[in-house]
């Protein structure tokens, strides 16, 4: 892609998003495990062709893996949808658009589980093998040791 030299480009991943279109008209429940957090929300758009530019404030922790020499910017589709309920607030997730609280699901941002209206376990990352996973995983590391150290410093 002319233009694109300095991104790593995850709209080709669909896996996560065709999941996400079939429970369109659902709400779910999207969890992270780590981060002792869940979000509950229906989905109220999709967004293509997002850009993250984080990638820049982690070189110093992805310099290690090569996938990321050179790149600047994450290129990458999501959905978007507004909060019913969640466990606790969480300010880097969510945010304001015509009045409704929203976040984002996304191959750059997926849960580690969803669940149904049920309860029901609709979606294990851990058992998923979509193309893109490992150089998110590495995004997520990265941007774990980033939140320390700038946590240290202040």
């Amino acid at each position: 892609m002319i233009g694109f030299e300095n991104t790593i480009d995850l709209t080709f991943d669909d896996e996560l998003i065709d999941f996400l279109s079939y429970y369109s008209n659902n709400n779910l429940k999207f969890i992270w495990l780590e981060d002792n957090l869940w979000l509950e929300g229906r989905q109220i758009e999709l967004s293509e062709d997002n850009i993250s530019s984080e990638i820049e404030h982690l070189t110093e922790f992805l310099k290690e893996n090569k996938i990321f020499d050179g790149k600047y910017e994450v290129l990458y589709d999501c959905f978007c949808y507004k909060l019913e309920k969640l466990n606790r607030i969480e300010t880097n997730e969510l945010y304001i658009v015509d009045n409704r609280i929203v976040f984002d699901i996304s191959i750059y941002n997926y849960p580690d589980l969803i669940k149904d209206e049920n309860d029901d376990i609709i979606w294990d990352s851990s058992k998923r093998d979509f193309k893109y996973k490992n150089i998110i995983d590495e995004i997520r590391k990265a941007r774990k040791k980033y939140q320390m150290k700038k946590g240290c410093s202040n």
